[in-house]
């Protein structure tokens, strides 16, 4: 995530002598996204950063290129604002030939400043809107080189540079995007919209004799095929185990204290003291509490030992 694309503008007129840098530095490594702002970001707002500040970045790479793709650079460049409808003045002394080696350090960062004062002089509404058309026909573009013999699936299409184009204007929908362009789905796309709801396999061991004899085969082997489908041992759903598990516990649990009189051993830890907790501070009767001795019920219904 280049973040700092989005950064720069405050960088050059608050660290000039370190902006660029700074805004190189200003990015992310991230696996997962947990929130709209990630995406805005990553969709939208860098792109269109990353466009409007080309010159500034162009000029701070210095003359790495041959003379012919530097041309060819800025040609594009002025055609993209032009299209943009961005001010031509906003491009004086960026350009291709306009001096800019013969400016020192205080007038570049001037021609910098020059570049973001028409840049917010500008209808931005107008700008973000021209933005949007130049983003939407290259994805046009890129639909229609991989659909020489129809249409394409999406991951022929939608390179790195376009994915962004997609989740901004489509919201990462493809069969938008093809209703959008008028063009039929690929035979063979696989579009995800919902993640599958899951299914819990519970009571299967109790089908056995049934299924086995639908099947006609050993109700054994059915057994064996459950186990072998659950991951486990037993035809048994884990889902069943546990919820044997929890009523042979509590029903443990209430015969113990069913049997419980006065003199008899403490019953305190056959629960987690902490879930007897009954606020923050006070806690249920120390393990001295016996049976019967328990102190007087609280107004919420529990017991000094934490039984109702």
């Amino acid at each position: 995530m280049k973040a700092g694309a989005v950064n720069l503008p405050y960088l050059l007129r608050e660290r000039p002598a370190h902006a660029l840098t700074l805004a190189a530095d200003d990015t992310a490594r991230l696996t997962a996204v947990e929130g709209w702002d990630t995406v805005l970001l990553w969709a939208l707002l860098v792109p269109l950063f990353e466009t409007l500040l080309q010159p500034v970045r162009l000029r701070a790479a210095g003359e790495i290129f041959p003379r012919t793709e530097q041309q060819r650079f800025w040609t594009a460049i002025e055609e993209r604002f032009r299209l943009l409808g961005i001010d031509e003045s906003a491009l004086e002394g960026f350009r291709f030939g306009g001096g800019w080696h013969q400016l020192d350090r205080a007038g570049q960062q001037q021609a910098r400043l020059a570049l973001l004062d028409t840049l917010a002089a500008a209808d931005l509404v107008e700008l973000v809107a021209r933005h949007r058309i130049q983003r939407l026909q290259g994805l046009m573009a890129g639909f229609a080189k991989k659909a020489k013999t129809g249409t394409a699936l999406a991951r022929r299409v939608l390179t790195r540079e376009l994915q962004p184009v997609v989740s901004a204007y489509f919201g990462g929908d493809w069969l938008a995007v093809l209703d959008y362009l008028q063009a039929p789905p690929h035979p063979d796309e696989e579009t995800i919209t919902a993640l599958p709801e899951p299914r819990l396999y519970v009571g299967m061991a109790a089908q056995t004799a049934g299924m086995a004899a639908e099947a006609g085969i050993a109700e054994d082997e059915v057994h064996a095929m459950l186990a072998a489908f659950l991951g486990g041992g037993s035809s048994v759903s884990p889902v069943e185990e546990r919820a044997a598990a929890l009523r042979g516990w509590w029903a443990a649990f209430d015969q113990a204290h069913a049997d419980q009189s006065r003199g008899m051993p403490s019953l305190w830890g056959l629960v987690d003291q902490d879930l007897m907790s009954l606020n923050r501070t006070e806690q249920g009767s120390p393990p001295s509490c016996i049976g019967s001795d328990c102190p007087p019920m609280s107004s919420n219904g529990w017991g000094g030992c934490g039984r109702r």
